[in-house]
């Protein structure tokens, strides 16, 4: 995942921040997926943080609407070789949307 910023009023380029490998977990409090990484780098110095980056189920929503009409009709291949691995995940969540219910899966 890369977090990229420019600055809204005085523009010094782009910067970037790159975060290799997040934890990414549901929060319950929150209804909302939470992708965590620690000692990120800071965007200009030396400096480092802890990201916690909170995706909605709308916002989800929202990507899979854009990943349906572009990359999925202009690139299939690239969508299904992305996401072939999640199928059973994808499958699931249709299937939820439209009225079924599960247990949950055993760790």
């Amino acid at each position: 995942m890369i977090i990229r910023r420019r600055g809204a009023e005085k523009d010094h380029g782009e910067s970037s921040v790159k975060i290799d490998d997040p934890h990414i977990v549901w929060d319950p409090a929150g209804n909302c997926i939470e992708f965590r990484e620690s000692k990120v780098a800071d965007f200009t110095g030396p400096s480092k943080h802890d990201y916690r980056i909170s995706v909605t189920l709308e916002e989800l929503r929202e990507m899979l609407d854009v990943v349906s009409e572009h990359p999925a009709t202009d690139s299939p291949s690239l969508v299904a070789g992305a996401l072939a691995h999640s199928l059973r995940s994808l499958v699931r969540i249709a299937s939820v949307c439209v009225g079924a219910t599960f247990a949950r899966p055993k760790e």
